[in-house]
């Protein structure tokens, strides 16, 4: 089982971790495109239920079985899409189909030669799939008889590293991690009593935005210090965020939640290899 803070948390670095270490940038907004479908199944009699609730979203409903795929649109991978978002109207009528199954597949593939931009949505779907640069992410869930959302399993696969990887205990302990060098950099930049209400709101514009001010973090050694400032060169982010190093100090304009990623990245993501990155 997934909670749904550690799911929330882990989509949106999950995202994040594959502009770091697939595209091993920060600045292309649209260098790799995804898309995600949300596929319900409660069963014949709750098919009208599936139905009213998801209505204005483009759908295919199977009736006879109560199935339901919502199909939503193909972003560039700048757009990190929100667990509370995806899951919300599925979250209001979960009481109305309780014993229901659930599942939220993700594609995120590299813009190559293949793709045209006056592709309708069911073709740039066609496109990812056939992606030989493919990436998913399976989520998969079931609504309790008390109408709330289990999410039970959770599946990673890379053209670049494993495929069909079980991540559910992973994701638990990645963002345990990731949350603690978010702690220490809040803690930096002077603003701990700001963390609960920052990791509630993790969906806001600041928290992929630059600081208007710069800010200083103390790293464990001179090593770290080095490794983030040849990160945010490697990344292309050097100057839009004024990185640079005095010993221990990195000064940046480096948000915090920016900080934590590069920080997750430098100490831990060799460890799980989520894209197969060799840097």
């Amino acid at each position: 089982m997934i909670s749904s803070d550690v799911l929330s948390k882990f989509i949106r670095y999950y995202f994040v971790a594959y502009r770091l270490e697939h595209d091993i940038d920060w600045v292309k907004s649209d260098s790799s495109l995804y898309g995600y479908e949300l596929a319900v199944q409660a069963g014949k009699d709750k098919a009208e239920i599936l139905e009213k609730g998801f209505k204005g979203d483009s759908v295919v409903v199977d009736k006879e079985k109560g199935e339901i795929i919502v199909k939503q649109a193909i972003n560039p991978i700048s757009m990190i899409p929100s667990a509370s978002s995806i899951l919300a109207k599925l979250k209001k009528i979960a009481t109305d189909i309780p014993g229901a199954t659930f599942q939220v597949q993700f594609l995120i593939a590299p813009k190559d030669k293949e793709f045209s931009e006056g592709y309708d949505r069911d073709q740039k779907w066609q496109w990812l799939i056939s992606s030989l640069l493919l990436s998913e992410l399976f989520l998969l869930g079931e609504v309790s008889e008390k109408g709330e959302l289990e999410y039970t399993g959770l599946f990673h696969s890379c053209h670049q590293a494993d495929h069909n990887r079980d991540l559910v205990e992973d994701c638990r302990v990645m963002m345990e991690q990731w949350e603690k060098g978010f702690t220490e950099v809040a803690d930096s930049y002077g603003i701990t009593d700001e963390i609960n209400s920052l990791l509630q709101n993790m969906d806001a514009p600041k928290a992929y935005a630059p600081c208007d001010e710069t800010h200083e973090y103390l790293t464990d050694d001179e090593d770290e210090s080095e490794k983030i400032l040849s990160l945010c060169k490697a990344w292309g982010v050097e100057e839009s965020r004024a990185v640079s190093i005095n010993d221990r100090k990195v000064i940046s304009k480096l948000n915090v939640f920016e900080m934590a990623d590069v920080l997750f990245s430098i100490r831990h993501s060799k460890l799980y290899q989520l894209f197969g990155s060799e840097r």
